[in-house]
């Protein structure tokens, strides 16, 4: 083995700090389709009124709706959040 003067070899990882955005370029489309399928699904849920609602609720479970709208509200939330992890 021997030892060199100079500079290290390079570095098969990439320096820390920031991504450049060509290396994730489905970032974009991802937060595109997010916010899409978000301005489409939540509005009806956020009205609070169980007339708006996309899923029928059944007769013998009283507290569906309000279910139904936290499930949205809380995965819409997730949502937006892995957006912004990514």
């Amino acid at each position: 083995m021997t030892l060199s003067a100079g500079r290290p070899p390079a570095s098969p990882v990439s320096p820390p700090g920031r991504p450049r955005w060509w290396r994730r370029p489905w970032v974009a489309p991802l937060m595109v389709v997010a916010a899409a399928f978000l301005a489409f699904s939540l509005p009806p849920y956020l009205s609070l009124d169980p007339g708006r609602s996309r899923v029928p609720a059944p007769g013998f479970f009283p507290p569906h709706f309000v279910l139904l709208s936290m499930h949205v509200v809380f995965g819409s939330i997730a949502m937006v959040t892995c957006c912004l992890q990514i």
